[in-house]
């Protein structure tokens, strides 16, 4: 296997994985835990809150994880998220493929 073979099926491993667990986010939020959005933000601003800083900034905050936590923006991010790691770990490890012909890895 060369370099470039390994590395495409490194990276569409990792963009299928990435759809695979973006669609898990999108039906276990939407039908098995579909209080997960709720959740999470109320952590965060209890988070925030206690986190000591002034009124305005803790208001500011508390909006953008509000305007953040959508089911959306959480699947894409897990999407590209996995496939930006995958391909740096694709990329990593084809290294060591590289160069092995089919001669120099039966020897």
């Amino acid at each position: 296997m060369t370099y470039s073979q390994a590395l495409i099926v490194g990276i569409v491993i990792s963009v299928s994985t990435g759809i695979i667990y973006a669609l898990y986010n999108v039906i276990s939020i939407s039908f098995i835990y579909p209080h997960f959005q709720d959740e999470m933000i109320r952590e965060g601003v209890a988070r925030i809150r206690a986190s000591g800083l002034s009124s305005q900034q803790t208001t500011e905050l508390v909006a953008s994880l509000k305007r953040d936590a959508t089911l959306p923006k959480i699947a894409l991010g897990n999407l590209i998220r996995l496939s930006i790691i995958g391909a740096v770990l694709s990329t990593v490890t084809s290294i060591f493929l590289r160069g092995k012909g089919p001669s120099e890895v039966a020897a």
